[in-house]
Parts: C-alpha cells; structure tokens; sequence
C-alpha cells in the first residue's frame, strides 16, 4: 500500500489501520516500562508528591494517625496494681520498620507518691485496615523521673483511630511466652 492510496481510502479503513497502529505503540510502550522497572511495581513509593501517606501497597502510615496525642494510660499488669498516668505520643509520617513514634510519661506518680514514668520509641511492624501495629525499638527513662516497675521492654501496642480526635493504644509483652496485655490508654488529638 502506497501513502498516497492509503489517504484516498475512505474513512472507515483509515480509521481502522490508525486503531491498529495506536495498538501497537501501547503494546511496545507497556513492553519497555516492564523491562525497565524490572516487572515489579512501585510498592514504597508514593503515588503522588509525597505529601501523603497513601502508598501502592499499604506499607506507610496513615495520615490520621499523624500528629500529637496526649491522655491518660493505665498499667494492667497484675504487678502494677492498676497505676494510671497521663502520656504524650507523638506520630510521624513513616514506612513498616522505621521508627515512626516516641512516647513519653507526662504525669505518673508511684504507690509511695513517687513521679515515675519511661519512654519508648516505636517502629512501624504492620499497617492493618483500622490500626497500626508498633513495636517498641528503645526504652528509657523519661527525664528527671525514676523508672520503677513501669519500664518495660519488647512491647508490641496496637494503635486504633477511635475519631479524628481520639486513639486507643493497648500494648502487649510477652512473658514466659505468654502475651500479658501491659498497659491501656485513651489519648486526644493535640496537633
């Protein structure tokens, strides 16, 4: 077929050659970025300028999540003898494995009227449709207090939105390998 009898056929077979052709280069494009991206997908890059959270694969925390949260968590351990104090969490932006929250005690006092309190620093392990999952990464003692009984270590918490305004935390440690809930908390949105 020649150019010049290609433009003197009607519409319909023009219209038709044009569809194939256009096929063919979408084909070909789609077959280049394949090899170029190696045939995976972008699972931790965002999927717009990195303002949000939201990732091709989940891995990353939700933009509610992020902010200052502050309220009052209380010690279940039979040990503990049911002690409450207020903490401040805060929670950054992150993926699974980077430390992503710090949480520290504001106001404990012990039994004796001892202040008292520890902090954590926590890393993303699991985003889950309604939680995330963190697991501690360090403890220590919070400043000018003393660490008691209510420094624990190899926490895991689950952290629930309950409202734009509100997150539940429930945090677990296993002892003898049996998971011991460890302590509880209610914490409002600050910033």
């Amino acid at each position: 077929m020649s150019w010049p009898r290609f433009f003197g056929q009607n519409t319909g077979e023009r219209a038709g050659v044009i569809a194939a052709i256009t096929g063919v280069l979408a084909l070909l494009v789609a077959i280049i970025s394949l090899f170029i991206s190696d045939g995976k997908p972008p699972d931790d890059k965002p999927l717009d300028d990195g303002s949000s959270s939201i990732t091709t694969s989940g891995k990353n925390i939700p933009e509610d999540y992020i902010g200052t949260w502050k309220g009052q968590v209380e010690m279940k351990l039979p040990t503990s003898g049911g002690e409450k104090g207020i903490d401040e969490i805060i929670i950054k932006r992150g993926k699974v494995g980077d430390v992503v929250a710090e949480q520290r005690a504001v106001d404990w006092v012990d039994s004796s009227g001892q202040k008292t309190g520890c902090s954590h620093s926590w890393e993303l392990s699991e985003v889950e449709d309604g939680q995330i999952m963190l697991k501690e990464s360090s403890t220590e003692t919070s400043d000018n207090l003393q660490a008691g009984d209510l420094c624990l270590s190899d926490l895991t918490m689950k952290v629930r939105i309950a409202d734009h305004e509100t997150i539940g935390i429930q945090a677990d440690t296993d002892i003898l390998a049996v998971k011991i809930n460890a302590f509880i908390g209610t914490l409002k949105r600050q910033s």
